[in-house]
């Protein structure tokens, strides 16, 4: 399956934080337009606003029909952010930021995933790792 198969993709992302401004330059290169952002912080909804894209909650965002959801957010936040959007779309694609949960939520999140029907990636985001600078200096 390729990129070319689909009309136009789309995401809606939850958290506009320092990776989501990676995903966001990453899929604009990729023809992937961000048409919703959900995040609580005031400040963060108007740089959102500013940049042309539709700040919502969860339920206006799912009214938008996403090709998928690109989870953001604090790690604590995974988890409920998840379930919010498998109770809206229970078939939906998602991409969450590694790690996928804190480790005293992993029996609520595999019991979450044995009910959810769509697809879900895990992102490796190697930019933030200790070891990427590490290797760096070694070159």
């Amino acid at each position: 399956m390729t990129l070319q198969m689909f009309e136009k993709l789309s995401c809606v992302r939850v958290g506009d934080g320092h990776v989501a401004s990676l995903h966001e330059k990453i899929f604009r290169d990729l023809e992937i337009e961000t048409v919703g952002i959900i995040d609580p912080d005031p400040v963060k909804q108007k740089e959102a606003a500013k940049r042309g894209i539709k700040v919502c909650c969860f339920d206006q965002a799912a009214e938008l029909k996403p090709f998928f959801w690109d989870i953001c957010c604090p790690t604590k936040y995974h988890v409920e952010t998840i379930k919010t959007i498998v109770e809206i779309d229970n078939s939906a694609n998602i991409i969450v930021e590694k790690p996928i949960c804190e480790s005293g939520e992993i029996k609520t999140l595999i019991d979450l995933l044995n009910r959810f029907s769509g697809k879900l990636v895990v992102n490796e985001n190697y930019l933030s790792s200790s070891v990427t600078e590490k290797i760096k200096q070694v070159i």
